[in-house]
């Protein structure tokens, strides 16, 4: 009977380890695979900075995440929290996807690095956690890793990587908080289920995102959408295809991320991140270095990538 239950036990631990594996491979996957896709559609004129394009992907995406399966209606959650995590979030997109297209993803992704050391801040004023060992291990190499890329970083106060940066860097201020009122409200008093608090927020961003693009885009659309295609010589294809895969990238990302902060909490979770910059600098390198010489490797930023 002893025997029994011990091969029982093992093999719903080695089941649940697995799909815990596998959340984090998609989450990786889906994470990464963002910035790059954002980078092509801006190689190809297909993200004006004033449409905020991007943006609509990531939001009815999150709406999605909805149909997943909960115990809790989405009638019964406190769509307070959900406006406050909206706000926040829609703030920290616009800024994030602004830094993105001005500075490219190699400079982006070292930058949006950060959120982890602002998380961790949040997370020890918040809920009043002390860090474990590995968190403040995990957060030294990354700004280490972050310093490293500062080293080689080469604009003035007039280059739009600079401006870039900047934007970037306030927008991992408010991601930190984010992550973190998000592990609050998912574990507190009145927690709600992580798929619901996910289409809350995004029912939240999509309403004023879509808003900009009917009263601001739509009757731009050739100045705005089609125009700069054009004048890049870009493929209206290409950018086509990329969106419906930032689409599905931004789904798998915000169907993933609920659960790992859910069960790993905010600080291991954004400690991830660490693995996304290495994978998209890699990526970056091997895609855009011949057209963006600023996205190469080279010993600072494979250094820093590694770290």
């Amino acid at each position: 009977m002893g025997q029994a239950g011990g091969d029982l036990l093992r093999a719903v631990l080695t089941r649940q380890h697995a799909i815990e594996v596998g959340v984090v491979l998609l989450f990786l996957v889906a994470y990464s695979a963002q910035p790059l896709l954002v980078d092509v559609i801006k190689i190809n004129g297909g993200a004006h900075p004033s449409t905020f394009s991007v943006l609509i992907p990531h939001y009815y995406s999150m709406v999605l995440v909805g149909t997943l399966p909960t115990k809790q209606k989405l009638s019964e959650c406190d769509w307070r929290r959900g406006m406050i995590l909206s706000t926040l979030d829609i703030i920290n997109q616009l800024l994030k996807k602004a830094g993105l297209l001005y500075s490219g993803a190699a400079v982006y992704i070292v930058i949006d690095s950060s959120s982890i050391v602002w998380t961790a801040i949040w997370s020890m004023v918040l809920l009043r956690r002390k860090l474990k060992l590995f968190h403040w291990v995990g957060v030294r190499l990354i700004t280490l890793g972050i310093s490293l890329k500062a080293c080689q970083l080469n604009f003035t106060f007039h280059d739009e990587e600079f401006l870039g940066v900047i934007l970037t860097l306030v927008a991992s201020i408010l991601m930190g908080l984010t992550f973190v009122l998000n592990e609050k409200y998912m574990k507190g008093v009145k927690k709600i289920e992580g798929p619901n608090l996910v289409c809350m927020m995004g029912v939240c961003c999509a309403v004023p995102i879509t808003l900009w693009t009917l009263f601001w885009t739509v009757p731009r659309f050739s100045e705005l959408v089609i125009d700069p295609v054009r004048e890049h010589n870009g493929s209206f294809k290409t950018v086509a295809c990329c969106f419906f895969w930032l689409f599905a990238s931004c789904w798998l990302h915000s169907g993933t991320l609920w659960f790992l902060m859910a069960n790993y909490g905010a600080v291991s979770t954004g400690i991830l991140k660490g693995v996304k910059v290495a994978l998209v600098f890699l990526f970056s390198h091997v895609l855009f270095c011949d057209i963006q010489p600023h996205q190469c490797l080279n010993v600072w930023t494979g250094t820093s990538a590694l770290i």
